[in-house]
């Protein structure tokens, strides 16, 4: 599939998470987000590295739906093999700006700092306009302690008195895929 028949597809659904994960749990989680967003019909789009993004494209795989990568090629990193197709950039910021190009919605599944800046950059470019109708799915109560942490900062003015309005949390699968079918 080429980039240009890619972004033709109706439903493409970038998937936010850690290139690192020994919680089994959170595993199936991201298997089982990838299988399921294959079976609606959505493009499974993710930064096409190990762990956590193998995990969702594995999913994705499975259930016969088809993937794209927006690699970052770091040279102690292992690709994907769960990815129809791929580019590859060497620098963070570029591969970034091509990860936004892709997405009709953004889900976040647990990660380290690369996932929450991923997840504050789609916050901050909903918050200038950039991205206002664009779905940002905060999946899983791994982001509980951040969502406190924002309200908390809002209380002190730090943050825009709006800023709910930028996400919606989802506790389980089940809810993400009922938004996500509801704001596509």
């Amino acid at each position: 599939m080429s980039d240009q028949e890619l972004k033709q597809e109706k439903k493409r659904v970038v998937v936010f998470s850690g290139s690192a994960c020994s919680d089994g749990q959170i595993q199936a989680l991201g298997r089982e987000l990838g299988s399921e967003l294959a079976r609606k019909g959505y493009v499974v789009v993710n930064g096409g590295g190990p762990g956590l993004m193998n995990e969702v494209l594995k999913g994705a795989k499975s259930s016969g739906g088809r993937t794209f990568s927006v690699q970052l090629n770091k040279h102690e990193r292992e690709q994907s093999p769960f990815s129809d197709d791929s580019v590859s950039f060497t620098r963070l910021r570029p591969r970034q700006d091509e990860m936004l190009t892709h997405g009709d919605a953004f889900i976040a599944l647990p990660g380290g700092i690369g996932t929450l800046y991923e997840v504050l950059e789609i916050m901050a470019l909903k918050n200038t306009g950039e991205l206002e109708k664009t779905p940002l799915i905060l999946l899983s109560d791994h982001y509980l302690p951040f969502l406190e942490w924002m309200n908390d900062h809002k209380k002190k003015g730090m943050v825009p008195s709006m800023w709910e309005r930028y996400y919606r949390y989802a506790p389980d699968i089940a809810s993400c895929i009922r938004y996500l079918e509801e704001n596509l």
